[in-house]
């Protein structure tokens, strides 16, 4: 009788720890140990939202290819590399909330320990994410910048003194990440490197034009906007030297690094126009205003991708009609823009790490 009791008693126990580990668990994300199926996307996909769902193509030149249709998102984080995929989505529950859902490592995990994040950020190859947290609706009641390993599904500690401005900040590898703001202590404003393995946190450049609008980081080197009372500047730093690219570029969207081709593009607006597509030869340091009449306006909010095979894909209007817009893709080649959706909608370009 006595054995009997003990294993009951044992067993009761186990159920107690495994219970207790599961609710612990769920406060902070949920794990699916089975295995689970990876889309297979191209290195540059387009998102669009029309229906309940939003339907994914994959690029092939002129040609868009449906790969599936998904549950709504606003932002996807990709590796093909490493099969690494991050999507920030609505919350089932309260639609005023979001959550981040990470397919990594056969192992579906869902963060949803805040109200709503924003501006996610990922690693080269995927290990690692940044993103910005708030407690309510109100944009006064941001947490801070999180960092977080897609590996180990579990927050990275993260140990600043620098208030980040918005959401200037990007990984360089998979230990370390670039970030504006200001030393509370020093009130020096620059951009800081932090190291997730070490905790140690110093200042990558300072001493800039002005205040930093945007930058990227791309080898070894970083493309700055940095405006000074009326005056805004566009430079590449290298070195501790600075070059000055244009005085005409005030603001900057969205931009991405072809590092096979050493070409920056990048969807700005300058004192003449608005949103435009822009092209910097990093090697000849040399910019180039790539649109004109076709689209007649860039899409300032539509994402940007370049192709394996260089071909740049971006959004744009063909009418006064904001609502719905259209794809485009840049041929370096010819230096030609072409329409490459049939009909309006409302897309979104993304593209792989």
């Amino acid at each position: 009788m006595m054995n009997v009791r003990k294993l009951l008693l044992i067993g009761i126990s186990a159920f107690m720890v495994t219970a207790v580990s599961s609710c612990s668990n769920k406060k902070n994300h949920n794990e699916i140990e089975n295995a689970i199926t990876k889309p297979q996307y191209t290195n540059v996909i387009v998102a669009e939202n029309k229906d309940e769902n939003i339907k994914i193509y994959g690029v092939n030149k002129k040609e868009l290819a449906k790969i599936e249709d998904r549950e709504k998102f606003s932002q996807i984080l990709y590796t093909n590399k490493d099969s690494t995929f991050v999507y920030l989505m609505k919350d089932k529950e309260n639609e005023k909330k979001n959550n981040i859902k990470i397919l990594s490592n056969n192992v579906e995990d869902t963060i949803n320990n805040f109200f709503w994040a924003s501006d996610l950020n990922m690693s080269p190859n995927g290990g690692k994410i940044a993103y910005r947290t708030f407690k309510r609706e109100e944009i006064d009641s941001i947490e801070g910048l999180t960092l977080y390993d897609t590996n180990k599904n579990i927050s990275i500690k993260f140990d600043s003194k620098v208030t980040i401005s918005g959401n200037l900040y990007t990984w360089i590898n998979e230990k370390e990440i670039l970030y504006y703001g200001v030393d509370s202590d020093t009130e020096k404003k620059g951009i800081y490197k932090y190291n997730t393995e070490t905790k140690k946190e110093n200042v990558y450049l300072e001493n800039m034009d002005g205040y930093c609008m945007y930058f990227m980081y791309f080898d070894n080197k970083l493309l700055v906007l940095s405006s000074n009372r009326d005056k805004d500047n566009l430079y590449i730093y290298n070195n501790g030297q600075k070059l000055l690219l244009s005085n005409k570029v005030n603001k900057i969207y969205k931009g991405i690094y072809d590092k096979y081709r050493k070409i920056i593009y990048i969807i700005a607006s300058d004192l003449d126009s608005e949103a435009t597509l822009y092209k910097i030869d990093t090697e000849k340091n040399f910019m180039e205003r790539l649109t004109y009449d076709l689209p007649e306006k860039v899409d300032e909010n539509g994402g940007i991708g370049v192709s394996s095979d260089g071909l740049v894909y971006y959004c744009g209007f063909t009418s006064l009609n904001d609502n719905s817009n259209d794809v485009f893709m840049y041929n370096p080649e010819d230096n030609s823009n072409n329409l490459i959706s049939v009909n309006p909608s409302k897309y979104h370009i993304f593209t792989s790490n």
